[in-house]
């Protein structure tokens, strides 16, 4: 036998209801449930041209912005050092962090408080004074060839490292 509220729910369900629903099939007149909802265009999501455009248009501008950022880190790493003489010709640097590569001059290396060095940098035209607190590489000596990084201020250039060339010989082989 089967209970009471087993039969009751099939015979709603063959008369279209639902067992336990409220409303059961009433609920469901007026609505066509063959039909899919439409949504406005606009509201929801808008067309798929417009949202097409829209990814196209974002695509380009991050494109353009990756390509700016490489254009001005390629730009600034360009020029790897200036010499005294191009130096002293742009003054747009004078405030800027510059690396300049010159020959320390001879006789102009001295010893200030504490570790301070003050020295001067030419390249055959123009000279420029440095001073540097920090340790000096082991190489550093009068007419070598040096690599400066720092800021002008005033006709000082402060530097904040300073790197020696390594020196290099070149000779001819020996006959056999």
């Amino acid at each position: 036998m089967r209970a009471s509220g087993e039969r009751r729910g099939r015979r709603d369900l063959r008369r279209g209801g639902v067992p336990g629903h409220a409303g059961g099939a009433r609920a469901l007149r007026g609505f066509d449930l063959a039909a899919p909802a439409r949504v406005e265009a606009g509201r929801a999501g808008g067309s798929p041209v417009r949202a097409s455009r829209k990814l196209v248009v974002g695509l380009a501008l991050i494109v353009v912005a990756i390509a700016a950022v490489a254009y001005s880190g390629i730009r600034s790493a360009a020029v790897y050092y200036l010499t005294p003489t191009e130096f002293a010709g742009r003054s747009d640097l004078r405030q800027a962090q510059v690396r300049l590569a010159g020959r320390v001059e001879a006789g102009s290396v001295r010893r200030e408080a504490g570790r301070v060095i003050a020295f001067r940098i030419g390249d055959g035209g123009a000279v420029l004074d440095v001073r540097y607190d920090g340790p000096l590489p082991d190489l550093f000596a009068e007419g070598r060839e040096v690599l400066v990084e720092g800021r002008l201020e005033g006709d000082v250039l402060t530097a904040t490292r300073v790197m020696t060339t390594h020196p290099t010989e070149y000779r001819e082989a020996p006959q056999r």
